[in-house]
């Protein structure tokens, strides 16, 4: 078996990037990030469908599998406060900040093994990502294969001034869009997101509200839509029925793994000595010493396009990196107030504007509570959450892991999943180069 050949080094116009004044060499170290979380029902035929055509393509089983965990997206609406690599030096030079808005798909990671799936792990995958920040931009596409697109946080201007009884505004997201395709307009900026606060309950209106949501009536009538809800997803999430779009291998097996995984997730949010030896040795040669025992998994596409046959990809690559926790600071749930009378969107509203160049709602399979027209130019999917909540961490990234890459090369004739190379531990050894066969 030939030994591998040493990669070549990356040539950077700009002369040896440690030497500047801010190195984008991971790992990294993100301090004082918080994240507001609003999970989103999606369809879970849609999204075993996106994960088959986005993170599976033609990989065979042998090497990795995902299918999506749980049948929710998650919209996360980030705040990085200092973003480092992990070096005392790049620490002293200085940090950037950036703020982000990302669409995340929990998943299951199984793999093939004599002759059955078996459940390793959970992870998950951020198909659509906005960042406001250039270097974050650059750093997380060229490296890990992020699909970021560059956005920006707007000026909100608030709503009250329209009515008193309108909710708050409290988040509009622009990024570049083409607002039709092929009108023959250019590409500009344009609103892809809101998150507004319902308007808080009046008890002196007069006439008295009777639709008043803290009316005992409105809400027990908000409970028990909230209760029969919740238990018909989570008996649906228990069957797992195919018709119901769910393709699932689980056995004894399998669920014992969920529940030994989901278990260490949990001591890890605990004392040390909860840990088994055993446990603390394995996972600090999993995460390399450096990173977080309590950690997860990202999946990113690392790909470029060919010169000559801009269609194909010269080389791709599905590529894992590892976000650890080094910290949780604060935490809790968003409209607790709201929660309280079972209301479990906690009282927010999420609107996004579907432009074909973002098609986030179709690809992803969300639920859509209604469709709004107001702008005239495109509908407005207006969506409800399912429990919010928010935190306030320090986090640990480390460097990607190739999982499995595949080169086009001159002359092939197509795609074939024999073509990937296992470049896990322990995977097959990459093919010798054409002109050596």
């Amino acid at each position: 078996m030939p030994e591998p050949r040493q990669k070549p080094a990356f040539i950077d116009p700009a002369g040896d990037a440690s030497a500047g004044s801010l190195p984008v060499r991971p790992p990294f170290l993100f301090t004082g990030v918080t994240s507001r979380v609003f999970p989103l029902k999606a369809n879970m035929a849609r999204l075993t469908q996106f994960c088959d055509s986005y993170v599976n393509m033609d990989i065979p089983p042998e090497i990795v599998h995902y299918r999506p965990a749980l049948p929710y997206v998650y919209l996360m609406v980030l705040d990085y406060g200092s973003m480092s690599s992990a070096s005392m030096q790049a620490q002293n030079v200085g940090w950037v900040a950036q703020h982000e808005v990302a669409f995340t798909v929990p998943l299951e990671r199984w793999r093939m093994e004599r002759g059955r799936l078996v459940f390793k792990d959970w992870a998950c995958v951020s198909p659509f990502i906005f960042v406001d920040d250039e270097m974050s931009l650059t750093t997380g596409r060229e490296i890990y294969g992020w699909p970021k697109v560059a956005g920006r946080v707007d000026a909100i201007r608030p709503l009250w001034d329209q009515h008193p009884m309108t909710g708050a505004r409290l988040l509009s997201f622009s990024t570049a869009v083409f607002p039709k395709v092929y009108a023959g307009d250019a590409e500009s900026e344009r609103v892809l997101l809101q998150i507004d606060a319902d308007p808080a309950p009046q008890f002196s209106q007069v006439p008295p509200d009777t639709g008043n949501p803290w009316a005992p009536w409105s809400a027990l009538a908000q409970a028990t839509r909230t209760y029969l809800s919740l238990m018909g997803s989570a008996l649906d999430m228990t069957l797992a029925l195919r018709v119901r779009g769910y393709r699932t291998n689980r056995n004894k097996e399998s669920l014992r793994a969920m529940g030994s995984k989901a278990a260490d997730y949990l001591l890890h949010l605990g004392p040390a000595w909860l840990q088994s030896p055993q446990a603390r040795q394995q996972a600090q040669a999993l995460t390399g010493g450096g990173c977080p025992e309590l950690a997860f998994d990202n999946v990113t596409i690392k790909q470029f396009r060919d010169a000559q046959e801009p269609q194909r990809a010269c080389y791709k690559a599905l590529v894992r990196s590892t976000m650890g926790i080094e910290r949780i600071n604060r935490s809790g749930l968003l409209g607790d107030s709201n929660l309280l009378r079972g209301d479990a969107s906690g009282g927010y509203t999420i609107r996004i504007h579907r432009y074909a160049t973002q098609p986030i709602i179709e690809s992803l399979g969300i639920e859509v509570a209604r469709t709004e027209n107001a702008d005239g130019e495109v509908p407005i999917s207006v969506l409800k959450p399912t429990f919010p909540f928010w935190t306030d961490v320090d986090l640990y990234y480390g460097a990607g892991e190739v999982i499995c890459s595949r080169m086009h090369r001159p002359g092939d004739q197509g795609e074939d999943e024999d073509d990937w190379v296992d470049e896990q531990a322990g995977g097959a050894q990459a093919p010798p180069p054409r002109s050596a066969q």
